[in-house]
């Protein structure tokens, strides 16, 4: 779809603030996303090699803080940076959807710690259902992220990326069936509300985990490339705008034609309107 399709031209200015911006939204929401396949990388190994070594890496104090806070932060900012691109509703929809799914993991995440904040004492409780509710909204937001990264790279000209974003929801559809069928056969419904898990080592609850794992690390993978190809094409389009206001300013140096007013915004050759 062309995102810009029902705006006025924008200015160079609006050009360069625009996809810079993106830039640094999609380049932090990747930084978190690769921390994230690390994490779940460093599960998957505890899974299948039992190594105490890495049980106890992932255990250490410091560990939610050097890569819980920055995967939960750096995604935050990365999609408030994405909300209000463009005004399309068909772009506001799904990136306010992703800043309001990651202002609930800020605010999971500090139920996690808030003991070490020093918000309040002991356990917060509704473990359970606090880490499911954290799952299911990964899975949706890796969704989102997918299609924003593709609607950008189609704007800008990558129509093969529609490809990667297709093979990107497919993973993540996958990932939200077995997320699906864990919760509802393994949380013990007959104990009521607060919900609680049962039977962390049967077999079919390891398989599952297994599966997830495998999943997300394969998602991940797929979603931090296609953030690293928008932050690509943004910094192509960024210096492909400079040259043009390079070449602007020094025609103007050497002519009158415009000695009050600003001449009229042309977009360089094969960009975005």
């Amino acid at each position: 779809m062309d995102l810009l399709e029902f705006e006025d031209e924008p200015g160079p200015q609006d050009h360069r603030a625009r996809y810079n911006l993106c830039r640094a939204g999609f380049g932090l929401i990747g930084f978190g996303l690769a921390l994230l396949g690390l994490d779940s990388a460093c599960w998957l190994l505890i899974f299948l090699t039992h190594s105490p070594t890495v049980w106890n890496l992932v255990h250490e104090p410091w560990w939610p803080w050097a890569i819980g806070a920055p995967i939960t932060w750096a995604t935050l900012i990365g999609s408030y940076l994405l909300w209000g691109r463009w005004s399309d509703p068909r772009w506001q929809r799904p990136a306010g959807l992703l800043v309001m799914f990651n202002m609930i993991h800020v605010a999971l995440w500090v139920l996690d710690l808030s003991g070490e904040l020093g918000l309040r004492p002991g356990k917060v409780g509704h473990d359970w259902f606090r880490h499911q509710l954290a799952e299911v909204l990964n899975w949706v937001e890796y969704a989102l992220i997918a299609g924003l990264a593709v609607d950008v790279l189609e704007h800008l000209g990558a129509s093969e990326a529609h490809e990667a974003g297709r093979r990107a929801r497919a993973f993540t559809i996958a990932g939200l069936t077995v997320w699906a069928v864990s919760f509802f056969d393994m949380t013990d419904w007959g104990r009521g509300w607060p919900l609680m898990g049962r039977g962390a080592n049967r077999p079919e609850f390891l398989l599952l985990w297994l599966l997830s794992l495998l999943l997300t690390a394969a998602v991940v993978v797929q979603l931090v490339a296609l953030c690293l190809w928008v932050w690509s094409q943004c910094s192509t389009l960024l210096q492909e705008l400079d040259q043009a206001g390079q070449a602007d300013d020094l025609l103007r140096s050497r002519s009158e034609s415009f000695p009050d007013d600003d001449p009229p915004y042309k977009p360089p050759r094969n960009l975005p309107p």
